[in-house]
Order: C-alpha cells, then structure tokens, then sequence
C-alpha cells in the first residue's frame, strides 16, 4: 500500500466520521426549522454547539484559504469555477461558466 493510497483511507475514514458526528446535528436543526428560525440553535446541547462551531471555521477557513490561492494565480481557471459553482454561482451552460458571459 502507497502513501496515496493510504492518504486517500485517511481521507475517506475522515469523511465518515464527519457525517457520523455531524449528521444527527443537521438532522435535529432542520426538523425544529434552523436556518429559517435561529432559535432552534437552543435546542442543541453544548457539545452539539461546538461541534457545529468547529464545522463552521473549517469552511470558513477553507474558503479563505482558496481564494487566498486564487489570488496570485495558483489555481486554475477550471478550480476557480469549480469554488464559485460549488458557493452557489451556478450558471445553466457550462460555456458560459469558462467565458463568464450570460445568454439573455
């Protein structure tokens, strides 16, 4: 077994542990009405709260981080789309996604 692949386990058995920990969390927040209703937020328990806080940092701290990336070049046209595209900037074509341009 290489490095990658097991980089990759590591990768995948992290993954698992974050929808174990974090799943039962989203599950209870959207069944008493969170994001629409932020005093839903109350009903979790302090563990809960920091487990939810620590998943709200490290995408924060993603998304810093790439557009920290992107700004002296270091990710591709294609990287940056992909970021944009995944924040919710989705355009129908994916040609106007690389020209940047709208039809209509």
């Amino acid at each position: 077994m290489t490095i990658m692949e097991l980089g990759a386990m590591g990768e995948f058995v992290g993954a698992i542990a974050v929808v174990v920990t974090l799943g039962p969390i989203i599950v209870k927040l959207t069944g008493v009405g969170y994001p629409e209703d932020l005093s839903s937020l109350d009903t979790l328990s302090e563990t809960e709260r920091g487990r939810l806080r620590q998943w709200q940092i490290a995408q924060h701290t993603h998304w810093d981080n790439m557009y920290y990336q992107y700004q002296p070049g270091f990710l591709d046209e294609i990287e940056r789309i992909m970021a944009d595209d995944s924040l919710g900037s989705l355009r129908k074509d994916p040609a106007e996604r690389v020209s940047g341009s709208t039809a209509g």
